[in-house]
């Protein structure tokens, strides 16, 4: 019997596999980070062998999981934090979909298995401060062609709720404001 147990990102991974969902590498790390260890160790070091502690370890993780996303589920923020924002974004699959979400920006792209997919967003909302942009053909053609590079970049699998991609997004929108 081990009476060592570390927790890593790559149980934390195994365990939402089980569950049926997939999530990117920042997703991953940020759920990691809220997880209690401690508890997850005393789990896992109940077990005789490796298979049985890493068997309690991923019935705690999935435990810890599920508390969290319940207790984040209650919360109604308009700013999201890091773990929220992780736990909306996990990429479920609906009938067969993968589902992206972008909370700060209203994104939600649903990608088929056929690699086909759809987007809807709040681009334009997030653009549109002053009277003067509204129905501005220059200002939607700028938005559909953002909503369109986002749909490819789902459809080639990037990921495209990752911190680096929304900052980036982040950038290209203050770039239309500023240039329209």
């Amino acid at each position: 019997m081990s009476n060592a147990w570390e927790n890593t990102s790559d149980d934390v991974l195994n365990v939402i596999h089980k569950m049926g969902k997939k999530a990117t590498s920042y997703q991953v790390e940020t759920i990691f980070d809220s997880l209690d260890h401690f508890k997850i160790e005393e789990a896992a070091l109940r077990g005789n062998d490796m298979d049985t502690q890493t068997e309690y370890a991923y019935e705690e993780i999935e435990r810890q999981i599920n508390c969290l996303d319940n207790a984040f589920q209650e919360i109604s923020m308009p700013v999201q934090s890091g773990i929220t924002a992780a736990l909306k974004g996990l990429q479920q699959f609906e009938a067969g979909n993968r589902v992206f979400v972008i909370p700060q920006y209203g994104i939600k792209v649903e990608i088929s298995p056929a690699g086909g997919g759809t987007i809807q967003s709040g681009l334009t909302e997030v653009l549109v401060g002053t009277e003067e942009h509204e129905d501005d053909p220059q200002l939607e053609g700028a938005v559909h062609a953002l909503e369109s590079l986002i749909l490819a970049h789902a459809c080639a699998g990037i990921d495209i709720d990752a911190p680096e991609y929304v900052k980036g997004l982040t950038e290209a929108l203050a770039a239309i404001a500023d240039n329209l």
